[in-house]
């Protein structure tokens, strides 16, 4: 997605940085709006699991009992938070990662057409996992959100964002010492291995997409 767009907008040496964050809201946007309903089906599905009937959990009937409780609404559910999940994830990691390697890599001469290389694949793959981790801490707190949205049952209207925000504020509050409301609030986004693990999981793919792309 992310390259698709970036060729789209044919952009030159000036507005280079700018295109690049724009193709990454994009794919983003992109993503979100496509994956969130099979998504919302995956986490009824466990839901079904968590409550005993795994004999009977699987993606049609999950599908089923959503459409039978609350008609396509239960499919939109979370749709607003992953969006704009996804767009801070695509539009962070895809500045941090043209930044960073626009720093790191080099030209083979010194034409215009030269195509770019790294100077090291370790500096390469350090910069797509710190874009991956940063992307991630960013957008966490509308995958908090997400998860509370898809948690919600169907045919029930889901708590607004705002809403959501201010209750972990209370809950962190609850706490005397700073460095107990930053863990509560970090626990609480899901931030830790999980962030590394995003991180090494976008600088692998995008490595094998280079490989790929250059053996096509």
């Amino acid at each position: 997605f992310l390259r698709h767009f970036d060729n789209s907008l044919n952009p030159t040496e000036e507005n280079r940085p700018c295109v690049v964050f724009i193709s990454g809201i994009l794919a983003g946007a992109t993503n979100g709006m496509f994956m969130n309903p099979l998504s919302a089906i995956k986490y009824h599905m466990w839901g079904q699991v968590t409550t005993g009937s795994a004999a009977t959990a699987s993606f049609y009937t999950a599908a089923r009992q959503m459409f039978n409780k609350g008609g396509i609404r239960p499919f939109m559910a979370g749709s607003v938070a992953t969006i704009l999940r996804d767009v801070k994830f695509g539009g962070v990691y895809a500045i941090i990662r043209y930044t960073g390697n626009r720093s790191y890599f080099t030209k083979v001469d010194n034409s215009d057409k030269a195509k770019p290389v790294p100077k090291s694949i370790w500096s390469e793959t350090a910069i797509n996992v710190l874009a991956g981790c940063v992307a991630t801490i960013v957008s966490s707190p509308m995958n908090y959100v997400r998860n509370i949205h898809y948690a919600t049952l169907p045919g029930t209207a889901p708590a607004d964002i705002v809403s959501i925000f201010l209750t972990l504020h209370r809950e962190a509050n609850k706490h005397s010492h700073l460095s107990k409301k930053l863990q509560h609030i970090q626990g609480r986004l899901r931030i830790g291995w999980g962030t590394a693990r995003v991180g090494i999981g976008m600088a692998f793919a995008s490595k094998m997409y280079t490989i790929c792309s250059e053996a096509s």
